[in-house]
């Protein structure tokens, strides 16, 4: 079943009030994200969701393509040293979740960041960086971590 409109709300509200995606002032913004596109957008946006949910796994696209994604490379890559993990920006999983349980699976070398993101926009795959250092910042190890370019400025994809 698609996200309640409490559960769309919510992850619209994290996304549209994240600076880096709308580089708006709050002054200017905040009224117009509370008062017109919160109250509007998550009942007609829910009956949209409807028509493109995956009601086999009960989530949204994005997370099916994301999940299909990490399971393809990790079977390309079919190697135990690697370990691919996933997670979602907005929603659930969240990077804090999969940084925590790679750190208790002892997995401490190399970690790599990529955000897949369906979007053509430098504020994507930034916020998803911004989001995986926040997690850093509360674990006392800290790993060397590697940027993957945007895949769309990638050569040769």
């Amino acid at each position: 079943m698609p996200p309640t409109t409490g559960r769309c709300g919510a992850i619209s509200k994290s996304f549209l009030s994240d600076r880096r995606v709308i580089e708006v002032p709050r002054w200017k913004w905040w009224p117009i994200l509370n008062g017109v596109i919160l109250t509007v957008r998550p009942g007609r946006k829910g009956k949209d969701y409807d028509k493109i949910w995956n009601k086999q796994r009960n989530e949204g696209p994005l997370k099916t393509i994301t999940r299909l994604q990490a399971e393809k490379l990790s079977g390309v890559l079919a190697d135990e040293r690697v370990v691919v993990d996933w997670a979602m920006r907005y929603a659930n999983p969240t990077n804090t979740g999969a940084a925590g349980q790679s750190a208790g699976a002892g997995l401490r070398s190399h970690p790599a960041v990529a955000a897949l993101s369906a979007v053509r926009a430098a504020a994507t795959p930034a916020t998803a960086c911004d989001q995986a250092f926040r997690v850093l910042m509360d674990m006392r190890w800290q790993p060397a971590v590697r940027v993957a370019p945007a895949y769309y400025e990638a050569p040769g994809l």
